[in-house]
């Protein structure tokens, strides 16, 4: 899987973004933590001019001007900037009228795998000549071949969860799924979606080997671990196998992906 996901992959700019940005393309609007981290990571933050309201790494962004979200960009803001382009996580109608009023090239990106995130890197680096995303690859893959769980196993990640009971469990056909074969584990889901909600019912009955949370907004997990530990011990689940992972990272599929892989690992290593 390693080698399919490094490849050398074709560029997925959008219709509306050409074949490619002019060198002298020095004003983008990006919109997306996932993409702006990866503009960051290629060594092309120096091109972005603006970000969205959501964006909180890396600190070099912190200074740059906030002009909305997906659903919401301020049309004003990014017309005062005299922006050159705009770059976003998804395809949005409202972000690319407002590059063909402005007459500029829209780009969008898709970060549900780990091959759209490469994907995403190469169409980043045909866009601009100098950007360089070898060594986050290669990091990747070393983050796979130094993390992997020799006697596997199955892990169920839990992205949120709710005072009524309900889980959101991350599912196929997503990054965490790739991550998770990446250091040679599997993902223990139902087949319902890519993000399914279960019961604790549910979750007992796929009997996965780790029980992950994913707390972005959590930078002391301990007492948020030993709650969890304790709910899924009364349930008949070993409370040794429940981990919980903090950082606000932990749902963001950009550059610090490394970073969610060896967490995972950690808690699948716990044998």
């Amino acid at each position: 899987m390693i080698p399919v996901l490094l490849a050398v992959l074709i560029p997925a700019c959008s219709p509306e973004g050409g074949a490619g940005v002019p060198a002298g393309d020095g004003r983008a609007v990006v919109i997306g933590p996932s993409l702006v981290e990866l503009f960051h990571e290629g060594g092309i933050l120096d091109r972005v001019v603006a970000v969205d309201d959501y964006t909180r790494w890396p600190s070099e962004a912190d200074g740059l001007p906030r002009i909305g979200g997906y659903l919401d960009p301020s049309p004003e803001a990014v017309a005062s900037l005299s922006a050159t382009s705009i770059h976003s996580v998804g395809n949005s109608p409202r972000l690319a009228e407002l590059a063909r009023n402005l007459g500029i090239p829209y780009h969008h990106y898709s970060f549900d795998t780990l091959d759209d995130v490469m994907a995403s890197c190469g169409s980043l680096e045909a866009l601009y000549p100098e950007a360089s995303f070898d060594p986050f690859r290669e990091r990747l893959e070393r983050v796979f071949l130094e993390n992997r769980v020799e006697e596997g196993g199955t892990a169920s990640l839990v992205v949120y969860h709710s005072a009524d009971g309900r889980f959101t469990l991350a599912g196929a056909g997503t990054f965490y799924e790739d991550l998770l074969l990446g250091i040679g584990c599997s993902l223990a889901a139902p087949s319902t979606g890519t993000y399914p909600d279960v019961s604790v019912e549910g979750i007992l009955r796929l009997a996965p080997d780790a029980l992950i949370f994913l707390a972005p907004d959590e930078t002391d997990t301990t007492g948020l671990l030993e709650a969890q530990r304790e709910f899924w011990e009364v349930r008949g689940f070993p409370g040794e196998r429940v981990f919980v992972l903090g950082g606000d990272f932990m749902l963001i599929p950009g550059a610090r992906l490394p970073e969610i892989a060896e967490g995972l690992s950690a808690c699948l290593n716990f044998h």
